[in-house]
């Protein structure tokens, strides 16, 4: 979809200001296995600690995504 290139590059500076990694990845949260997304979102929405794992994705990094990524203080890619 469109990014707003404003939030990303907000978003990368706190990221370099709290000192967090950053990686291109799909989070895959535990309580969402088997759920359908509706519940999954409904679970992440509070904003509470989650048991949740990286899965390294063929997902396109655009841009906005570039801009995030970059504001890591250790910043890494999958293969290709």
């Amino acid at each position: 979809g469109e990014s707003n290139l404003n939030v990303a590059s907000s978003l990368g500076r706190i990221l370099r200001d709290r000192g967090i990694d950053t990686m291109v990845a799909a989070t895959a949260v535990e309580a969402c296995n088997g759920k359908p997304e509706e519940e999954c979102f409904a679970l992440k929405r509070p904003g509470g600690p989650l048991d949740a794992k990286e899965k390294p994705s063929g997902t396109a990094c655009d841009l906005a995504c570039v801009l995030v990524l970059a504001g890591g203080v250790h910043r890494s890619l999958p293969a290709g």
